[in-house]
């Protein structure tokens, strides 16, 4: 009886099935594949094998160097791909002398880049002044920069069909150019020069008269405000921390710190200056000049002798030629290594920095982003057999000019906003 019953049921099944398919109802995906090879039926002869991956490229060979023959003797990809020169070819013609560490960076040219003909003469006579290194500081090359801007402007001529707004930035970037290819540009010019495109896109609607009068205006203006007078307000502040019996450190050549310690000793205030420096610039000889010839008791050694006078020192002053977003300090070469002397001897650290020199960006080490200085400086005071250095083999010579300072080694940053820490730096 049970056989009969499911015997009942798949006849039942196998009527509903038809039924569904009479109805056109949608078959599953692996019916209609049983579906298609019962149509086709079974195949006529034997399957054709596939060719293999070194077939395909031989067969594509053969198109591609008849494609060739057929325009009139081209190169086929293979042969390009061959002439390409292999890495090993790169790096030879590589110079020898070059650190491979830090070949990302613009290598040091002997001479100035060959300026445009068009090429405003302010423009021309500062690049070459910032490849000799006749205007040294951070400050200093801002200020020169944007006077030559200034320059440019007041001669500029919008073309006929043009507005001043929208043809100006395009004009302003052969100069831009040049003088990065004389000497890269600092922080601190960078945020000059994005200061300065922001207030020619707010001309818009002006006539050209009127434009350029505005933007000679901000020009002056932000010279004035975030350059002169901020120096004026950070050396005042700076040498509010200066105390009687101070033994105060500095370290090569900042405009403003020595702005700071000459109005503390206008000020009456009896201490003593340190002036560290070191090789090949030796730019702290200057400071030590400035500060002798107003009568500040000083002394000087390298940066190699830190150590050995840090334990006397009370403070310690440094300048920055940019401060990060995550705290940490761009200065010259050696500042790292005085501040951490002074925090491994526990002397505070004050960096004196302008507010436009503050950066939004994020940098870990100073290798990522440098400025590369004429090797041949590091050799001129050496060994006499150093003064062919680029005859001997495997002998490379380095000349950084800026280091990373570490957010732990800085206790105070004195702006013309007030005092901050560096966790405070926006």
């Amino acid at each position: 009886g049970q056989g009969a019953a499911f015997a009942h049921q798949e006849s039942k099944l196998d009527g509903w099935s038809g039924a569904g398919e009479a109805e056109g109802r949608p078959r599953s995906a692996s019916q209609s594949k049983q579906a298609k090879a019962a149509q086709k039926g079974p195949p006529k002869g034997p399957a054709k094998a596939k060719p293999t991956r070194a077939e395909r490229r031989k067969l594509q060979e053969a198109q591609r160097a008849a494609k060739a023959k057929a325009k009139g003797g081209a190169k086929p990809k293979a042969a390009k791909a061959a002439a390409k020169p292999k890495a090993a070819a790169r790096e030879a013609k590589a110079p020898a002398n070059e650190v491979q560490l830090f070949a990302h960076l613009a290598q040091h040219a002997a001479a100035a880049p060959q300026p445009a003909a068009d090429l405003h003469p302010a423009v021309q006579r500062l690049g070459l002044q910032f490849a000799r290194g006749a205007i040294a500081g951070g400050n200093a090359r801002c200020v020169a920069m944007l006077t030559a801007f200034r320059a440019v402007i007041a001669d500029y001529r919008t073309p006929p069909g043009q507005e001043l707004a929208r043809h100006l930035p395009a004009a302003l970037s052969p100069p831009i150019q040049h003088l990065k290819a004389c000497r890269e540009l600092s922080f601190g010019m960078g945020n000059a020069i994005k200061h300065l495109k922001l207030h020619i896109s707010l001309t818009a609607g002006k006539g050209e008269t009127e434009a350029k009068q505005y933007l000679c205006d901000v020009i002056d203006k932000y010279v004035e405000e975030r350059i002169v007078f901020a120096d004026k307000i950070i050396a005042q502040r700076g040498a509010e921390k200066i105390t009687d019996g101070d033994v105060v450190l500095a370290y090569a050549a900042s405009a403003v710190v020595a702005q700071t310690l000459l109005r503390a000793h206008a000020e009456g205030r009896a201490f003593r200056v340190v002036v560290a420096d070191s090789r090949p610039k030796r730019e702290g000889a200057g400071l030590l000049a400035r500060l002798a010839a107003a009568g500040v008791e000083c002394s000087y050694l390298l940066l190699t002798a830190v150590s050995s006078i840090m334990p006397e020192v009370t403070k310690v002053f440094l300048g920055a030629s940019a401060m990060l977003s995550n705290g940490h300090v761009i200065s010259r070469a050696g500042t790292a290594a005085v501040a951490l002397l002074a925090h491994r001897f526990r002397v505070p650290t004050l960096v004196c920095c302008e507010t436009y020199k503050f950066d939004d960006r994020c940098q870990l080490d100073s290798i990522c982003f440098n400025e590369l200085g004429d090797p041949h400086l590091v050799a001129a005071e050496g060994l006499p057999r150093l003064r062919e250095w680029e005859a001997i083999d495997n002998l490379k010579l380095l000349n950084l000019a800026y280091d990373l300072t570490p957010i732990e080694f800085v206790d105070m940053v004195v702006t013309e906003v007030g005092l901050v820490p560096p966790t405070s730096v926006p």
